[in-house]
């Protein structure tokens, strides 16, 4: 390191250059030391990382991120120059992106929109004379925007793109009508919070819910397809992998994912009550440390400006105090006959073949939604090792396979009237 610092040095006073080093939170204690190598030499040095070294008397520069305003006009000027007709207040909103970041998303765009398109019949088209290219328009600058934003997370969470919206969902009312008002939360928020003064008055400006009922009763699905209403990813937190036993790695490890989140994806907590639980009386340091990250969250969720949610099956387990700063809380019931009826009717994808099903025969069975997808699933693969259509007697099979799984006795009412007599 010392060998590699004096060479850096020397060339950079040589040449009459600047010495940049990019530093990563791992690296810092390396990058001081190749700052400070060539001190002697006169060389001028600049190390550029998201935090300062810890224990260093550097001097320091913190540069603040873009505001809503700066980005809007950022996004402006860089869709004029790529001749793109999108909203430039709508995607400073909704992608918190660097003054580099916007133009690198805008040049990528840019140069899918002015690339031929290919017609129908394999002919290459002039942009002027055919059709766009599929990867321009508005989702084409939101998924660029989306691929400058990503972050490593380091096995901390997975990514995925969902396909289902709310349309798609199995819901009452009342969780209907909370999901609704969170979406428009997200999608006015340029309104209500800039236009109207309210984030002066906000403590937090993040949209947090909490979803919480019985397993399979649609949770984490109703989760994704928020995401899928606005456009966003999912990061899906592993908690095995966040929630570390060592001091400090899990607030790190929370840092990472909750930075990542607040440029145009949806943050989730899948069964979060391990890491939402409520505080403990201290008994040793172990109780200590735990309440300390509980209390790093709830700060954390203050200075958040993405979307955050959180599902559990106990909703008793989690903190009063997470509940009081989520904006929304949506109870997720145990689905009644006509919402399980209507869970069957669309249990099977448009292509698989089926046969005499009646979802309001099989509404008697009293299965969480999860379940019932289950058990579609199970039947699917019975009809298809016969080579016949999916019919009553394969989901009645399925369900007696699932509850010998479950060690859970099968009512005769449940199943009457699935065969014929």
């Amino acid at each position: 390191m010392d060998t590699l610092a004096r060479l850096l040095a020397r060339e950079a006073g040589l040449g009459l250059r600047l010495l940049l080093v990019e530093g990563t939170t791992e690296s810092l204690p390396r990058c001081v030391r190749l700052l400070t190598a060539g001190a002697p030499l006169g060389v001028a040095a600049v190390l550029s990382a998201d935090e300062a070294p810890p224990g260093s008397d550097l001097p320091m520069l913190r540069l603040p991120p873009a505001s809503a305003g700066e980005r809007r006009d950022l996004f402006a000027a860089a869709l004029s120059a790529a001749h793109l007709n999108e909203d430039p207040a709508e995607l400073a909103e909704r992608h918190p992106l660097t003054p580099a970041g916007i133009a690198l998303a805008v040049e990528r765009t840019g140069r899918l929109a002015s690339a031929p398109a290919t017609g129908a019949v394999g002919d290459t088209r002039a942009r002027a004379g055919g059709p766009q290219h599929p990867g321009a328009g508005a989702a084409g600058v939101a998924a660029a925007c989306r691929a400058v934003a990503e972050r490593p997370l380091h096995g901390l969470a997975t990514v995925r793109r969902p396909a289902a919206g709310l349309d798609d969902l199995v819901l009452p009312d009342q969780a209907n009508r909370s999901l609704r008002a969170l979406l428009a939360h997200v999608r006015r928020r340029r309104r209500v919070h800039g236009d109207w003064g309210y984030a002066e008055r906000s403590r937090g400006l993040a949209v947090t819910a909490l979803f919480a009922g019985p397993s399979g009763t649609g949770k984490t699905t109703a989760a994704e397809a928020v995401a899928h209403e606005l456009g966003f990813d999912v990061i899906a937190a592993d908690l095995s992998q966040v929630v570390s036993k060592y001091i400090g790695e899990t607030e790190k490890h929370l840092a990472r994912l909750f930075d990542a989140a607040e440029t145009g994806s949806v943050l989730l907590f899948d069964e979060g009550d391990a890491l939402f639980a409520k505080r403990t009386q201290v008994r040793d340091s172990r109780d200590r440390y735990a309440n300390l990250e509980v209390s790093y969250l709830l700060q954390r969720l203050e200075t958040f400006r993405g979307i955050a949610i959180l599902t559990t099956n106990a909703r008793e387990a989690i903190d009063p105090a997470f509940v009081r700063r989520m904006r929304f809380v949506v109870t997720f019931p145990f689905p009644d006959a006509e919402q399980r009826a209507r869970l069957w009717a669309g249990a099977f994808p448009p292509g698989v073949p089926t046969e005499g099903l009646d979802p309001r025969r099989l509404a008697q069975l009293a299965v969480s939604g999860g379940t019932i997808a289950q058990l579609a699933l199970h039947a699917a693969f019975l009809a298809a090792d016969e080579g016949a259509p999916v019919g009553m007697r394969h989901v009645l099979e399925a369900t007696r396979i699932e509850s010998d799984k479950l060690e859970r006795p099968l009512a005769a009412a449940e199943i009457r009237g699935w065969l014929p007599s």
